[in-house]
């Protein structure tokens, strides 16, 4: 494959074909094929990729103007989110000074270049995740007796006062245990959380972005802990590098997802054809990637759960697009069916 403008990559922590596509203005089939001898689901961290960038792709990065640059040295609860309102700034923003690092895997004591805005304070506030002193009750000086409280007044002899709780407080109202059902294990109790919550987060991003809420970027960032979650799950059962490469490929699955999302909702439909694509490719290699773990994941059969999965999905995306709501409803009903069948259908690869 001819290339004038060949880049050797280093391989970091978090990389993956499809995010370095993304950087490179290139495709993750362009990279393996430059790349043969290199899994794509278990990048080694240390080894060199040839890549070659899309025609697209500066040659010298476009960053934001910035007079007053901080390096910031990324700490344990970091998320480009927090970091953004701290520095009242936008994630986008940080993103864009920031080009090699995975908003989704900040690696904690690497340094982040943020240009704050122009509402930031040049006097210290506390540190992220800090909480200031609180105000401490003053003590009157000795010899001086404080005003005793106020005394309730006391109704006339024979007048009752109605009885009444406080506004705004009720009792607690017992919760009993949530059991799981009789013919559910352990293993199929915990996997269908990890997709429960992996379809009500995606439809929760699915309305940040559709609706352009505020909430768009925390709400990603709980959505892209789901992959983490569903691999300790699996990881009970294989190996620590096959639940390396099942995180790795959800986390594709998730990012794709989102990206196509975003640019449906713009009205990018060449984008969103691509990205259409891509997404039933990584469907196919999550079904090519679970064959080999056990007989009880037949290629065609999990092709059919993720391909039902993806077309519900967008059958959500579209309805909303379109103002149909109730059919938006009734899609995300069914896709919580599919997910709940396909929770079973991967818990039995692992009884």
């Amino acid at each position: 494959m001819y290339c004038t403008n060949q880049i050797n990559h280093i391989i970091k922590q978090g990389d993956t074909f499809y995010l370095l596509a993304k950087h490179y203005h290139t495709t993750a089939d362009r990279l393996m094929a430059l790349n043969p001898s290199k899994d794509p689901y278990n990048l080694q961290i240390g080894d060199t990729l040839i890549i070659c960038p899309g025609p697209t792709y500066p040659t010298t990065p476009i960053q934001p103007d910035c007079t007053d640059k901080i390096n910031h040295i990324i700490k344990q609860g970091d998320t480009f989110y927090l970091l953004a309102r701290h520095y009242h700034t936008t994630a986008d923003r940080l993103m864009a000074l920031n080009p090699s690092k995975d908003p989704y895997n900040l690696q904690i004591g690497d340094t982040l270049i943020i240009c704050p805005g122009p509402t930031y304070p040049t006097t210290p506030i506390p540190p992220i995740g800090t909480i200031p002193p609180c105000p401490v009750h003053p003590v009157p000086p000795i010899g001086v007796v404080p005003l005793p409280p106020p005394v309730r007044p006391v109704p006339p002899i024979g007048v009752v006062p109605p009885i009444q709780p406080p506004i705004g407080i009720m009792p607690p109202r017992p919760t009993p245990p949530v059991q799981p059902p009789e013919h559910c294990n352990d293993a199929v109790w915990k996997m269908r959380h990890v997709w429960l919550q992996h379809i009500y987060w995606t439809r929760m991003v699915l309305i940040s972005i559709a609706s352009r809420l505020k909430d768009k970027t925390a709400t990603v960032d709980r959505l892209m802990r789901n992959p983490g979650d569903m691999a300790k799950v699996f990881g009970e059962y294989f190996s620590k590098e096959n639940t390396s490469k099942i995180e790795r490929l959800f986390r594709e699955h998730l990012q794709i997802g989102g990206e196509l999302i975003t640019a449906l909702s713009e009205g990018r439909s060449a984008a969103a054809n691509n990205l259409n694509t891509e997404w039933y490719k990584n469907a196919d290699r999550i079904a090519e990637f679970f064959s080999t773990l056990s007989s009880a994941y037949p290629i065609e059969e999990t092709r059919r759960h993720m391909y039902r999965h993806l077309d519900l999905t967008k059958q959500q995306v579209s309805a909303r697009l379109l103002g149909q709501h109730m059919s938006e409803i009734e899609a995300f009903d069914r896709g919580e069916k599919e997910a709940l069948m396909m929770a079973d259908y991967f818990a039995k690869g692992i009884l």
